[in-house]
């Protein structure tokens, strides 16, 4: 007679599948990485195994990703933007103090308070919302023509905050606060630079780079060591001399430069070496606008020329190539178009009169980048 198998009680069945997931690193990586950012750090308290996974820098540079845009509209309030559907239902952003700079999920923030306006910086994770308070600095501010944040959460789970001081005629020196020794000290020697400006810094390659129409800089923050980038590819006409995007993304770093009367434009990104600015994308905005014809802001009744509302708020590089696109902004709406396959659709949807403008002129928003790192 053939003996009857006693099947397994369910509890049995999820021991041993618990069981199988524990032991294979690879596979409880790949179930964290699916996690909302909440439950990764409640889930840090399990073991030190867990905690050791989910702190680790690798985890949290394969764990960060750019979900939306942050725009100030008055005072202390910030207007989210979301690229995802998902995203917008468990993020809702809310800061109360003035940001200044983005990298990679942390933002630089500061607090003005007092007559004598003394300025208190902070460094913030809005997606665990928790905030830092940096030491002063006991310099004056007046010196102060650059303040950026340096953190690359693949290679360390500390950052820098960089300031550029003005110290003469067109005279220079970096200014450095290091969250691993918690004090702050001067970087490199004092450097000349003529036309140069260092309100926009953009963190990659383990630099921070700064661009305007006349120099194209940037700082080696471990080797502390100045270097100016290939020529930026603006073009001639002085008149759009503002008209650019200048970010990174996934390791990337992009130049974009937009003209009103033109709908098609280049995207470019740097070598690592520094070698040379190529083309990465040829974008043709003439689909976007046959969709949304108030993008056609005026047309000159002489020449019959067209000129375009809008704004290229930034660009997210894809885990794959076929998952990169552009934020693009026009009247009431924040398009988002796929830069390889072109297909694009509506993000969003301003509130207000903003029918036949832009509600936010040029790219002044702030990347909220999702990540559990700890400030």
């Amino acid at each position: 007679m053939e003996e009857n198998k006693v099947p397994k009680p369910k509890e049995v069945q999820q021991k041993n599948s618990a069981e199988i997931v524990a032991s294979s690193e690879d596979l409880l990586i790949e179930i964290l990485l699916r996690l909302p950012i909440i439950s990764l750090i409640r889930f840090e308290s399990v073991s030190k195994h867990w905690q050791s996974l989910i702190t680790n820098p690798r985890f949290c540079h394969l764990r960060t990703r750019t979900i939306g845009l942050m725009f100030p509209k008055g005072g202390r309030a910030y207007e989210y933007i979301p690229f995802f559907e998902s995203a917008f239902e468990y993020h809702k952003y809310t800061v109360s103090k003035k940001v200044l700079h983005s990298c990679n999920g942390l933002l630089l923030c500061v607090n003005i308070c007092g007559r004598r306006r003394k300025m208190s910086y902070y460094v913030c994770n809005p997606t665990t919302n928790q905030f830092s308070l940096v030491p002063q600095h006991g310099i004056h501010n007046s010196l102060i023509c650059g303040r950026s944040l340096a953190f690359d959460p693949a290679m360390s789970p500390h950052y820098k905050i960089v300031f550029v001081l003005e110290i003469g005629f067109e005279r220079f020196q970096i200014f450095i606060y290091s969250s691993e020794t918690g004090a702050w000290g001067v970087y490199g020697d004092p450097f000349t630079s003529s036309g140069a400006t260092f309100g926009k810094g953009v963190y990659w390659n383990g630099a921070l780079h700064w661009m305007n129409r006349k120099r194209a800089l940037y700082f080696k923050i471990e080797d502390q060591m100045l270097g100016e980038m290939p020529k930026v590819p603006f073009s001639n006409d002085l008149n759009w001399m503002d008209k650019y995007y200048f970010g990174e993304s996934c390791d990337h770093l992009h130049f974009v430069e937009t003209r009103d009367t033109h709908i098609q434009f280049k995207v470019y990104e740097m070598k690592r070496d520094y070698s040379e600015w190529f083309v990465k994308y040829q974008v043709d905005l003439s689909p976007v606008v046959a969709a949304y014809p108030k993008i056609i802001g005026y047309t000159d009744p002489r020449t019959g020329l067209c000129y375009y509302n809008f704004s290229l708020f930034c660009i997210v590089s894809g885990g794959k190539e076929e998952e990169s696109f552009l934020v693009l902004q026009i009247p009431k709406k924040v398009i988002r178009l796929n830069l390889v396959n072109k297909t694009f659709k509506n993000l969003f949807k301003f509130e207000g009169d903003f029918v036949y403008r832009l509600k936010y002129p040029g790219n002044a928003g702030f990347k909220y980048i999702e990540s559990p790192c700890r400030v």
